[in-house]
């Protein structure tokens, strides 16, 4: 157990870590000095668990911060810490998931690399050598991505690629088993065509096809 008196000091010294940590990403963005992705979603999944909402201007300068570090780390991240970062930028708080929004549609940077990111799955889902470029995979992908208000081209290829493909799932011989497994992924990928507004007609076809 902390003593007593470490325990009374625990809010400043966050309070100083993160201070430190906003200039240091400040001064790197300035120098030229990246994070890794990993720490982009280390940071994003710690965030929202040690602060209940972000109250200040220093903690909307330090998200900012972290946010301008992106096109990198969305660049040369593992599919694996790809996937973190979107899930803890789309659902560990809802103050973050604005000010992503706001950086994606400021940031030239950001969205090419969100595009790159994009066809390079479309690219991996055409091989199928991986759990991580599966449909349901890309499904997934896609909806956090529209969430976060990107609706680039990249991602209306992938969309209409994938209301392809689950509507072939869904005229298999073993259309029951296959409705069941791909239900999730179809309705964010639904979701995720009304967000853009885009396939409106294959979108209720496929609704059609699951619901029969």
């Amino acid at each position: 157990h902390l003593d007593a008196s470490l325990r009374r000091q625990l809010p400043d010294l966050t309070s100083e870590l993160l201070k430190n940590m906003q200039q240091r990403l400040e001064r790197g963005a300035l120098n030229g000095w990246h994070a890794t992705p990993e720490f982009a979603a280390d940071f994003f999944e710690w965030l929202p668990q040690h602060q209940t909402h972000l109250a200040g201007k220093s903690d909307v300068r330090l998200v900012r911060a972290a946010l301008r570090q992106l096109p990198r780390q969305v660049l040369r991240a593992s599919p694996e810490i790809w996937e973190r970062l979107l899930f803890a930028l789309v659902c560990g708080n809802w103050e973050i998931l604005v000010c992503a929004r706001g950086e994606l549609h400021q940031q030239a940077d950001l969205r090419h690399a969100f595009s790159e990111r994009l066809t390079r799955m479309s690219g991996a889902m055409a091989f199928g050598t991986s759990p991580a470029f599966s449909a349901q995979a890309a499904a997934i992908t896609s909806f956090r991505c529209a969430a976060l208000g990107f609706d680039g081209h990249s991602l209306r290829e992938l969309l209409r690629s994938l209301l392809g493909t689950f509507s072939r799932n869904a005229s298999t011989s073993d259309r029951s088993e296959t409705v069941a497994s791909d239900a999730a992924a179809v309705a964010q990928l639904c979701w995720a065509c009304a967000e853009l507004r885009a396939h409106n007609r294959r979108v209720l076809e496929l609704v059609a096809q699951f619901s029969a």
